[in-house]
């Protein structure tokens, strides 16, 4: 046990050293961009000090911040109508981020805990490898796995500004949190993989900062398509459902006047089902962190 922590702490020291270098490489040269992400705990939709708020069941906001080694943050939100908090949803933003970026950037290296279910997945990798495969001026994709129990991130102090602007404010739509997203911005791994565009089917993985690359073919023999030649498609095509229960406790806040009143029809039209019958869905758990 005590060699397994003994290692457990020279990983830890060697995934902060990375980032750390490339931060200041990224600082020196305009052509990498160095950035952190991380998914905040969950907030909710509507939220209020009133009291009855406290004992419903709430719309589930989800909010991805990207922390870059400039000091520029970006967040971005959305709840649980739009989409889940899954692989999709990140792979998703990470992609239009990767879009985002000036025609100078080449290189990228991101930096990211250990979460499977969003993070340290294929469907990220598949994403990877899309993305330095159309965007003509990204050649490399670099995403980097800190390790687990110390991830401390330059996106957390973001994430804290947010819960500490929240306090004594109110949001009833979505707009209301990107708002308080707005004035927190002015108060204040263990392993790594890589893509290359020269290597549009390769995913180049190791587990420390110092190891040789091994090379993984995602696509491997037969008639399979090449992992450029495949195309994106919406993972959703309609406004995710809620469950009854929770959709009452909404209607009942807005028939208690604890609403405003030009957003009532919006929250009556909700869509939601019955998750005890046969098309059950499975619901975040709202108390749940990212982790």
């Amino acid at each position: 046990m005590e060699a397994e922590y003994s290692l457990h702490l020279i990983r830890k020291t060697e995934c902060q050293e990375a980032k750390a270098k490339d931060k200041l490489k990224a600082s020196e040269d305009p052509t990498l961009v160095t950035a952190t992400f991380d998914l905040q705990s969950v907030l909710q939709l509507p939220y209020s000090g009133v009291s009855l708020f406290y004992y419903s069941r709430k719309i589930c906001v989800y909010n991805l911040t990207i922390y870059l080694a400039s000091g520029e943050a970006h967040c971005y939100t959305w709840n649980e109508l739009n989409g889940k908090r899954g692989s999709n949803e990140i792979g998703s933003i990470l992609l239009i981020f990767l879009q985002s970026l000036p025609v100078t950037v080449t290189s990228v290296s991101l930096f990211c805990d250990t979460c499977g279910g969003q993070d340290r997945n294929q469907q990220v990798a598949a994403m990877l490898l899309y993305a330095v495969k159309k965007i003509e001026h990204l050649n490399q994709i670099e995403l980097k796995f800190l390790e687990s129990g110390h991830t401390q991130m330059e996106c957390d102090p973001m994430h804290s500004a947010i819960e500490s602007a929240k306090k004594h404010k109110s949001a009833f739509t979505m707009t209301d949190w990107i708002n308080i997203f707005r004035s927190a911005r002015s108060q204040r791994g263990k392993n790594k993989a890589s893509v290359e565009k020269g290597s549009p089917d390769i995913l180049f993985c190791r587990y420390d900062h110092s190891s040789e690359y091994k090379k993984v073919n995602i696509v491997g023999g037969g008639r399979r398509k090449s992992a450029a030649a495949l195309g994106l498609k919406p993972a959703y095509s309609d406004p995710l459902p809620i469950s009854k229960a929770k959709k009452a406790d909404l209607v009942k806040l807005v028939n208690a006047g604890h609403i405003p009143e030009e957003l009532h029809l919006w929250y009556r039209n909700i869509p939601a089902i019955d998750v005890n019958g046969p098309e059950r869905l499975s619901e975040p758990d709202e108390s749940e962190d990212e982790n």
